[in-house]
């Protein structure tokens, strides 16, 4: 497979954050007869599933998926019936299947997530694909959801980590001349994932990876509470090798923690490593929670971004602001994937819509997934559709057309793994003592 990699300018890239609506269907009695399809209650029914601790703290997250909904229902709906959403939560690891056994009983077959790579992997295997549920996921990035026996139900909006690492062990390689890593990595789906796929990448071009320790993330089958977490042995694995850099795979809680530690560690003090996270940086958090700044010197990211300049991101950000008064915020927060909540949801109407056959609904969620390639670029000469244009989409559709939709996040064309095949990302470097991102290089990464 051919891979593609262009340099861009950092200047014409930033990464949005998101506010808040809701029009969610929380709240309804289930309903009464429930069949094997995707209408519940005269409405299309989609059920969104992420991990969240206290109430919905991703309440502003959900007003992209708001944003989308309102725009459909506005132009007509989905084969002339509504789309709602409800909410499940994912947090728990041992709770998943129940949550998504909870959507199928209501009437849901077709599911936003889970999140994270390792729900939608276990929410996947142990009860979604058996009862012919269709995921898309927005942010689980794993590797290994590529190689799921999911018949054709498991499908991302999101970018795969084999492109952001393969992006990052290149660029360390050509652009660094670093010849000798290791990695550091949450001991789960997303960081089994990152790390296979960067250890390969990395020596495929000819790098050494000297050290690739696993931290644990659960205990007793509950989430580990990292800010009491030591990750010190973790560490002296890691450093004891003398790395010219340590790629370190995390969430932002263990990240604070994990360097925290690394500022006390005196394998690090006598041979600091270059340090490259992934998923991008939430400065903030770790300019509040980190004491000793001078670690700040040695902190590189990569992540994905959105292109600002192009139409499609102007358009969608004008609706935004009309609808909630509020423009969309921008921020150097490379790892923000909350963008394609949005475009999930035009994606998963357009193939809902596309498999209806003769305006007739009901349809299965099996019937949806044959058409996900077919509105996302898999057909020679099909319509254009981008954000905000439902009623085109759906008038070119009712005539029996074909549409290709590209997204608020970019070009969307799936592979046969229910993958998309193109992403851009963004590589940073920490200024000390300030703790401000610095642009570095934008990398786009094809695989067509």
């Amino acid at each position: 497979m051919k891979i593609k990699i262009i340099l861009y300018l950092i200047a014409y890239l930033v990464v949005m954050g998101c506010d808040r609506g809701s029009t969610g269907a929380d709240g309804e009695s289930p309903p009464l007869d429930i069949t094997d399809t995707l209408v519940v209650q005269d409405s299309i029914v989609l059920g969104l599933m992420y991990e969240f601790e206290v109430e919905d703290p991703y309440a502003k997250e959900r007003q992209l998926i708001d944003l989308a909904i309102n725009e459909i229902n506005a132009a007509g709906g989905v084969n002339g019936y509504p789309l709602t959403y409800t909410i499940r939560n994912t947090y728990v690891a041992e709770d998943a299947p129940a949550a998504a056994e909870d959507l199928y009983n209501y009437g849901v077959k077709f599911i936003i997530g889970a999140g994270w790579s390792s729900r939608t992997i276990n929410i996947a295997d142990s009860f979604a694909v058996d009862h012919n549920m269709l995921m898309v996921s927005y942010s689980a990035t794993s590797p290994l959801i590529a190689d799921l026996d999911d018949n054709n139900l498991v499908w991302r909006g999101c970018p795969s980590d084999n492109f952001q690492l393969t992006v990052l062990a290149d660029w360390l390689l050509d652009a660094k001349g670093i010849t000798t890593a290791a990695a550091i990595y949450r001991g789960d789906a997303f960081g089994i994932g990152a790390a296979g796929a960067f250890v390969t990448a990395f020596e495929a071009g000819g790098g050494s990876v000297v050290s690739s320790v696993a931290y644990p993330t659960e205990e007793g089958g509950e989430e580990i509470t990292f800010n009491t977490f030591d990750f010190s042995p973790y560490l002296d694995s890691v450093l004891t090798q003398q790395p010219e850099v340590v790629v370190y795979i995390s969430y932002i809680e263990e990240e604070i923690k994990l360097l925290s530690d690394l500022t006390k560690n005196e394998l690090f003090e006598a041979n600091p490593s270059m340090l490259v996270g992934i998923e991008g940086l939430d400065v903030e958090e770790l300019k509040n929670n980190i004491a000793d700044t001078t670690i700040f010197e040695h902190i590189w990211s990569i992540g994905f971004l959105i292109d600002s300049t192009t139409s499609s991101y102007q358009d969608f950000s004008t609706a935004y602001t009309a609808l909630y008064s509020e423009g969309i915020s921008i921020s150097n927060y490379t790892g923000n994937y909350n963008v394609i909540l949005y475009d999930n949801v035009y994606l998963l109407a357009l193939a809902i819509e596309k498999a209806a056959v003769n305006d007739t609904i009901p349809i299965t969620a099996r019937m949806v997934a044959e058409q996900m390639k077919a509105i996302s670029g898999g057909v020679a000469n099909a319509v254009k559709i981008y954000p905000g244009e439902w009623a085109k989409a759906d008038s070119v559709l009712a005539a029996g057309g074909s549409v290709d939709y590209d997204g608020v996040s970019g070009a969307i064309e799936f592979d046969d793994n229910g993958d998309i095949g193109s992403a851009t990302f963004g590589i940073y470097y920490m200024k000390n003592p300030a703790g401000a991102l610095e642009p570095d290089t934008v990398i786009s990464f094809s695989t067509r």
